[in-house]
């Protein structure tokens, strides 16, 4: 580097830890990387590395837990099951589908404090208690970024 500092690149997605870096507040950390966003936006320092710093440097939205389900469903009325699941807030969107499974479904979870344990709850709860549901793949992304509106 032209001033002499040291740079390590990290991947973030491999890291894909920003969660837990924020949960644990950064106990013991010696060295601090420097996350740099879009238009050369900084946080440097552990002070510096809060929830509300993350969300206002990166382009996702972090009030946020997203999920997307597989769904595999025995026979029966589709209808009945589009309406069904429509009618949970968290359902963002729903698709059928050909081939091994029939409905892909896009879950947004919000509040106070979303996290993983409300997907699984709610997979658990609410999808899997459907009687035609025979099966569920659920994918939660630790970062997203999105062109569509939320």
């Amino acid at each position: 580097m032209k001033r002499g500092y040291k740079v390590k690149v990290v991947d973030a997605a491999r890291v894909g830890r920003l969660e837990r870096l924020v949960t644990e507040r950064l106990r013991g950390v010696q060295k601090f990387p420097v996350l740099v966003g879009p238009g050369d936006s900084r946080l440097e320092g552990v002070e510096a590395f809060t929830e509300e710093h993350l969300c206002e440097l990166m382009p996702a939205e972090m009030g946020t837990v997203r999920a997307f389900t597989y769904l595999k469903v025995r026979g029966g009325d589709l209808e009945r099951i589009r309406v069904f699941l429509l009618g949970f807030p968290e359902v963002r969107e729903l698709h059928l589908l050909t081939g091994d499974w029939d409905i892909f479904v896009v879950l947004e979870f919000r509040g106070s404090a979303p996290n993983k344990r409300m997907v699984f709850d709610f997979i658990t709860t609410r999808i899997r208690s459907i009687p035609e549901v025979l099966d569920t793949s659920t994918i939660v992304p630790e970062y997203s970024i999105t062109k569509f509106p939320f």
